[in-house]
C-alpha cells in the first residue's frame, strides 16, 4: 500500500473516530488579523534573498529576514500543486519564538481546522532543524505519518527558495519574533 493511500485511511480512520466519539471539533485559536496572500509577497521574498547573497559574497555573511506575508504567500502557492489531502487558507504567524501554521485540510468532504506550532533552530549541519510543540487537527493530536510529512514539505520550500540562490547556507542563528524570521549564517 502506497504511503499516501495509508496517510488517507488514517486520516479518515481518525475522523471518524472522532465523529463517532461525537467530539466536538475546537476552534482555531489563530490571531484576528488575516495574512494577506500575494504575488507581490512571494516576489519580495526571492528579492531578499537575492540581496542578502551579494551581500554574502563580499561579507561572507547572511542576514536574511522573511516575514509573515512573504512565509505565508510561498506556502499558499505551493500548496495549490499538491493532489492529496486538500489544504486550504495557510496563515503562518512569527510570534513568540515560533512558527504557528493555521490552515483548513479537507479529505473525502469533510473539512477540519488544523494548527501547527513549531520551533526553528540550526542544526549540527548548518540548516535548519523544527521541532514541533502543538500538532492538531479538529482539535486533536495529528498522527505522526502526516506531521513527519508536513514537516519533510516545510522543508523542501523553504530549501527550494533559499538554497537556489544561496547555494550552500551554513544557518548560525534563528530568531523569530514580531511577524519576522530572521536568519543569521555564512557562506560555506
Amino acid at each position: 500500500m502506497s504511503r499516501n493511500m495509508r496517510l488517507r485511511l488514517m486520516l479518515i480512520g481518525y475522523l471518524f473516530m472522532v465523529l463517532s466519539c461525537k467530539m466536538p471539533f475546537a476552534e482555531s485559536t489563530k490571531p484576528a488579523s488575516p495574512i494577506p496572500v500575494t504575488t507581490h509577497a512571494v516576489s519580495d521574498l526571492k528579492d531578499n534573498i537575492e540581496a542578502a547573497f551579494e551581500k554574502a559574497k563580499t561579507s561572507g555573511q547572511v542576514d536574511l529576514i522573511i516575514t509573515e506575508a512573504q512565509l505565508t504567500s510561498l506556502v499558499f502557492y505551493e500548496l495549490q500543486s499538491l493532489t492529496e489531502a486538500k489544504i486550504s487558507d495557510p496563515q503562518i504567524f512569527l510570534r513568540d519564538n515560533q512558527i504557528q501554521f493555521y490552515s483548513t485540510i479537507e479529505q473525502t468532504g469533510l473539512k477540519l481546522p488544523m494548527e501547527i506550532f513549531a520551533t526553528v533552530k540550526p542544526d549540527s549541519s548548518g540548516w535548519f532543524e523544527i521541532v514541533l510543540t502543538t500538532a492538531k487537527i479538529g482539535g486533536l493530536p495529528l498522527p505522526d505519518e502526516m506531521i513527519t510529512q508536513i514537516i519533510s514539505e516545510f522543508q523542501k520550500v523553504i530549501a527550494s527558495q533559499i538554497r537556489s540562490s544561496l547555494g550552500e547556507l551554513y544557518i548560525e542563528q534563528i530568531n523569530i519574533n514580531d511577524g519576522q524570521m530572521h536568519i543569521f549564517g555564512h557562506l560555506q
